[in-house]
């Protein structure tokens, strides 16, 4: 097929794709796409266009008008104009909707299933694992839990993927597969830059590498035919208020938006002792863990030494405590979810990611990537200089480390 394209990757952490069982031992390639929808809605509001939401029977807001479609077809309209007087924002275009189906199929190979793991710092093992061990199913999937207080050994019975020679083939479908294939180039080249792949990746998983740069000039393509796609519905689109947020409050709405993005990765330093320190939550199995990855992404984010609730003696450490220490406890739920949240409906997603320390191939550092989106009511510039602080500063958790990347929108994104 002309316009077929197998991308091999590599994952730098484990993948997580979700499934009935509450595992992830095979590739559900459907958690995949929904990841990759999520940021390419994050794109277009970034760019100023209109990305649709879900309605309240949890329904796309965008529903193709199969009779403005058909008539229009008779009219011969511009493609653009007719999917977009139809009912249809950018991103339905390209990842379907009731009426519309998706504009590619994608297959991944390659991924092969490995015991759930983690390692936390022994001042909060049990803790830790506890938190974790129920989070991941604890009984419901198979896990255990043998022997009580510090000697507790918690087993999880999910799993996770890794692959060190995995493909993802993008198979663009009709007319325009050249334009569709372009538009994922751009797309997945800034998943694996700047960010993550899949689900759960405020716990770490998701962080890929591709190997090879991408092909600079058809990333440049897609980039600029999404934005054809954005002018294309300012100009033809009717009635979007109707249809999700209007462009007008795009920037102060709650949905995901690559104008409130950040991405940060660092080459830590001064990990030695921290390393050889954690203690193992679950069993790694048989693979050689310690050259690739550490699975300590909630050490990092949460805490990985805590106060003693009897005698107040300690600290809370971790990049959680850290907002909460030098900004206010707002802003730490703002970013982080409320760690006191009672019930369903009280409860916020977290904004801010970190991985797990991964080892990029052929290099002997760890590296710890930390990603997110700010609330319009957080100053960005001080949300990501107290993360700079922590990671980085004198009295931080990996003093002396290097920011060797980061987002820049106008490089990414601008003109």
């Amino acid at each position: 097929m002309k316009n077929f394209a197998e991308i091999p990757f590599r994952t730098l952490t484990p993948l997580w794709t979700g499934g009935a069982n509450r595992s992830s031992d095979i590739v559900h390639e459907t958690g995949l796409l929904g990841s990759l929808r999520w940021w390419y809605e994050g794109v277009i509001r970034g760019l100023g266009g209109h990305a649709c939401n879900y309605s309240g029977d949890g329904k796309r807001t965008c529903q193709l008008n199969v009779k403005e479609y058909k008539d229009g077809r008779k009219k011969t309209l511009y493609e653009r104009q007719l999917l977009t007087e139809s009912g249809l924002c950018p991103v339905c275009m390209l990842f379907g909707t009731t009426g519309w189906q998706r504009g590619f199929r994608l297959e991944v190979k390659g991924l092969s299933p490995q015991p759930l793991f983690f390692m936390a710092s022994p001042k909060v093992y049990v803790a830790a694992g506890n938190w974790l061990w129920r989070m991941f199913g604890g009984r419901d999937t198979g896990g255990e839990k043998i022997g009580k207080g510090d000697k507790v050994e918690f087993i999880f019975g999910s799993r996770v993927l890794w692959g060190e020679q995995a493909t993802m083939a993008v198979v663009p479908l009709g007319e325009e597969a050249e334009n569709i294939k372009a538009k994922l180039f751009f797309l997945i080249d800034l998943i694996q830059r700047f960010g993550s792949w899949g689900a759960k990746c405020q716990n770490g998983f998701g962080f890929i590498d591709l190997g090879e740069p991408m092909n600079e000039e058809l990333v440049r393509e897609g980039r600029r035919l999404i934005e054809e796609d954005i002018a294309a519905n300012k100009r033809y689109g009717q009635n979007q208020e109707k249809r999700g947020q209007p462009d007008s409050i795009a920037a102060s709405s709650p949905y995901f938006d690559m104008r409130n993005f950040f991405s940060r990765t660092y080459q830590l330093a001064n990990t030695e002792s921290y390393v050889n320190g954690l203690r193992k939550i679950g069993k790694p199995g048989e693979q050689n863990y310690r050259n690739r990855y550490i699975p300590c992404a909630f050490d990092i984010r949460y805490k990985s030494q805590q106060k003693n609730p009897f005698t107040g003696q300690g600290r809370n450490f971790g990049l959680r405590p850290w907002f909460r220490e030098f900004l206010d406890d707002d802003a730490a739920q703002q970013l982080f979810g409320k760690s006191d949240a009672v019930s369903d409906s009280e409860r916020t997603a977290g904004r801010i990611r970190v991985s797990h320390l991964f080892r990029f191939p052929g290099k002997d550092s760890w590296h710890v990537r930390v990603w997110g989106d700010v609330p319009n009511k957080l100053d960005k510039s001080e949300v990501i200089q107290t993360i700079h602080d922590f990671i980085q500063g004198d009295k931080g958790m990996f003093p002396g480390s290097e920011l060797i990347s980061e987002f820049n929108f106008q490089e990414v994104l601008g003109q």
